[in-house]
Parts: C-alpha cells; sequence; structure tokens
C-alpha cells in the first residue's frame, strides 16, 4: 500500500492511520497515488479500526474517493489568487511612481507663472507621466490578465533618450529628497529600440529609486 503512495505522502498517511489505530479514532485524510504509469491521482481515504473483545486491532476498513479533479481546482484557484495578488501589488506600486513629479510638475508651474519655457518644460514631462499611468491603469482594468498575472508589452519603435528622460523624472523626486547627483552620459547619436516605452521606463526607474 505505501510503495504506491507519492514518496512525500508515504510518512504523513502512515501516521494517520497508526494514530487511528493507537486512538482508537478515525481517520481521514488526502494523498497521491502513483500509477505503474507514473500518472498522480489524489485519493481521499476515509476510514477506522475494528478491535477485537480483548482490545487488539484486528481490521482496518475504510473507502476511497479520486478527489483528482476537485484538488487540481483547488490548486488552480490558489495560483490565480496568489498571481492577482502579485499582479496588484506590482501594479500598485507602479501607479505610485509617476505621482511624484506630477506633483513636482504643479509646484513648479505655480512657481514659474512667468515662465513660459519652465512651465511648458513641466507641463510636457506631466503630459509623459500622466501617459505612463494611463497605460498602468488599463493594465489594471483588464481583469483576464489579472487572474492570469501577466501584463501586455505594447512593442513599438522608441528612442532610448526618451525612455532614459522618463524614468529619469519619475526616479528624479526620490534622488533631489536623499540630497544625491544624477548625471545621465548617452550616446551621442540616436538609439532606436524595439520596445514597450513604458514598461522599460518602468525598468529603469525602478533601479534608479531602489538606488538612491
Amino acid at each position: 500500500f505505501y510503495d504506491r503512495l507519492h514518496p512525500d505522502d508515504r510518512e504523513r498517511t502512515r501516521g494517520a492511520i497508526e494514530a487511528s489505530i493507537r486512538d482508537r479514532a478515525g481517520y481521514d485524510i488526502e494523498y497521491r497515488t502513483v500509477g505503474l504509469d507514473g500518472r498522480e491521482r489524489w485519493v481521499r481515504a476515509i476510514g477506522r479500526t475494528f478491535y477485537a473483545p480483548s482490545g487488539e486491532p484486528v481490521s482496518f476498513d475504510g473507502i476511497t474517493v479520486d478527489v483528482t479533479a476537485r484538488v487540481r481546482q483547488e490548486h488552480a484557484l490558489k495560483d490565480a489568487d496568489r498571481r492577482k495578488d502579485e499582479f496588484l501589488a506590482t501594479l500598485a506600486h507602479e501607479l505610485r511612481n509617476p505621482l511624484a513629479p506630477l506633483r513636482n510638475g504643479l509646484q513648479v508651474m505655480k512657481l514659474a507663472a512667468g515662465n513660459a519655457a519652465a512651465v511648458e518644460k513641466a507641463r510636457a514631462m506631466m503630459e509623459r507621466q500622466l501617459g505612463q499611468m494611463v497605460h498602468l491603469i488599463d493594465d489594471l482594468l483588464d481583469v483576464s490578465r489579472i487572474t492570469r498575472g501577466k501584463l501586455r508589452l505594447r512593442r513599438e519603435r522608441v528612442e532610448l533618450e526618451s525612455v532614459v528622460r522618463a524614468a529619469v523624472e519619475t526616479a528624479r523626486p526620490v534622488i533631489e529628497a536623499s540630497a544625491h547627483e544624477f548625471t545621465a552620459a548617452l550616446p551621442p547619436g540616436p538609439v532606436y529600440l524595439d520596445a514597450d516605452p513604458v514598461r522599460l521606463a518602468q525598468v529603469l526607474s525602478n533601479l534608479l529609486t531602489n538606488a538612491a
């Protein structure tokens, strides 16, 4: 009997049966069996021991039910729930990142109301950061991808400098709050990538934020 059990379940099942015999209590346990073809199946076993008048255990009866489908469904639900939690935690973290530069941009526009160039620069930065947030919210609203725990990459031809600029804008509030100096050294000519600009900017801004 024990040879047909999954190696990881043998001692646990043996212990439950021995405790049932020793304590004169019924037992109810689930374990995996391994067929001659190598297939694993989940079984629920319910049983009890019968004793002679002298108290000696003489037989052990019970039933076993194949519960493989139910166990697999439970595991799939738990896995989907875990992926959903991880997905939402990732998005919640990423949604916070653009808020700081947006707040900074509003402050710049307030303080530099008479400086058209500074206001335009702040406006352009805020527009880029808002675009990042829209991208993230689109991901958040896609329920099918939440349950699968996957993000969709929207690849396009993008220039490296624009990705770096967006990443630096996102991380700059943390860099400045930590009183760090930051310098970006980019190639002299344009470098084009086939990538999702929002996700790539997030990778770089996360690196910069963690470093700061």
